[in-house]
């Protein structure tokens, strides 16, 4: 028997679609998706990078005690620059400056699960509700550069750079699905929806990212965001 509402439906009963769509959160994800009757499920992964500079500190003879010269140093990396300066040999200490730079890398790997509901259905186009958990992985690089000035000679500090594994975060994402198919085989689809998240940083983005990624601290505060995303699948 079919339900009423599916006589005149695009069939996806069986299909399976390869593709890519930015999910509630805003991060792009590879997407698998099966179709069975009115529900599907998905399996979404994506990897992510983000690089940045720090703004430079000054510290040493003939600076304030300690300066930043670039806008936003924390006053963390204001006290690093000075440990490392009051590490240096008293000889190099005099009439002499300390520059501080850092370089950071981070790469998110994303993971997410997922199964939709068809609530309503047309010849070309279907829309459904759904639930996603998903799990993200970062790990971050930070590499100095500590450079020492004295009498217009400058010499570099030996540094490492330091690898980190950052906390894992987790959340559930809940969007609304449209899907349009052009035919058979390829479908546009548009996505809009509620995430909660839980973790060790705030959501990614180009602009987040510069202020949060050093923060390591599990945070326990629901985070809920209205977000959404297009995708493009390829059925088979």
């Amino acid at each position: 028997m079919i339900p009423a509402g599916y006589a005149h439906a695009r069939d996806m009963t069986g299909k399976a679609g390869f593709g890519a769509m930015a999910a509630v959160s805003g991060m792009p994800l590879a997407a698998v998706r099966y179709w069975r009757t009115n529900l599907a499920f998905e399996f979404l992964f994506g990897w992510t990078a983000f690089d940045r500079i720090l703004p430079t500190v000054q510290v040493g003879t003939g600076t304030t005690p300690s300066s930043a010269l670039g806008q936003g140093a924390t006053p963390e990396r204001i006290t690093m620059c000075s440990t490392q300066f009051a590490a240096l040999p008293a000889a190099s200490q005099s009439e002499a400056k300390l520059t501080c730079d850092w370089r950071q890398e981070l790469s998110v790997r994303r993971f997410a699960l997922g199964a939709l509901l068809r609530i309503a259905d047309a010849p070309r186009a279907s829309l459904a509700v759904g639930l996603r958990p998903w799990l993200q992985l970062s790990n971050r690089v930070e590499t100095p550069t500590y450079v020492a000035t004295k009498a217009g000679v400058k010499t570099t500090v030996p540094t490492a750079a330091t690898p980190d594994s950052l906390a894992a975060r987790w959340g559930v994402e809940v969007p609304m699905v449209a899907e349009f198919f052009l035919n058979d085989h390829a479908s546009i689809s548009g996505q809009l929806g509620l995430g909660f998240g839980w973790g060790a940083t705030p959501e990614l983005s180009t602009q987040a990212i510069t202020q949060t990624m050093g923060d390591d601290d599990l945070w326990l505060a629901l985070q809920g965001n209205w977000s959404g995303g297009v995708g493009l699948l390829f059925y088979f």
